[in-house]
């Protein structure tokens, strides 16, 4: 790094930048219900996490089953009538989340280690993509998991709480 910085390269430029960009980002897994609330929602901490994705200051991570279920809750005919939402509309937000997303592949399987096995695939995003909080309204079921594993559990409260500390 110090032989880079002595070659002032636009390479070299580059590279720092992007080292730099990183140290900043805080890597998340959003639960489905964050989104949900986020859709619901245009002021309370679920919003503002999904404008910090939009404004690529935080780093979501997905897995296949993940966004699958994005897809599946946020085109419910129930949810875009509560949002007034049209079918194209909601599309395009989980389209952005997964553009500004890392993709993770899911090598390590947690199972069977929580009550609900729907919950795995949202462990196994955090745990197989390093992810620094898993954000949930669901903390008293995914509690077993943030015991055994490296990333912090919060709330969307909580993630908006423990960002700024990060920024700062």
């Amino acid at each position: 790094m110090i032989e880079c910085l002595e070659k002032k390269s636009a390479g070299c430029v580059l590279a720092i930048a992007h080292a730099i960009s990183h140290i900043a980002e805080v890597r998340v897994v959003l639960d489905t219900s964050v989104l949900v609330a986020g859709t619901r929602s245009a002021r309370g901490a679920s919003r503002q996490l999904l404008h910090g994705v939009r404004e690529r200051l935080l780093l979501p991570l997905v897995s296949v089953p993940l966004v699958s279920e994005y897809e599946a809750v946020l085109l419910r005919p129930e949810h875009l009538a509560a949002v007034s939402a049209t079918e194209g509309e909601m599309p395009a937000l989980i389209d952005d989340i997964v553009a500004a997303a890392e993709a993770v592949d899911r090598h390590y399987l947690v199972r069977p280690l929580l009550r609900d096995p729907a919950d795995h695939h949202v462990v196994e995003t955090a745990v197989n993509g390093q992810a620094d909080l898993l954000v949930s309204f669901n903390v008293r079921d995914l509690a077993p998991a943030a015991k055994l594993y490296p990333f912090r559990l919060v709330t969307p409260g909580g993630a908006l709480r423990e960002w700024r500390n990060l920024r700062v």
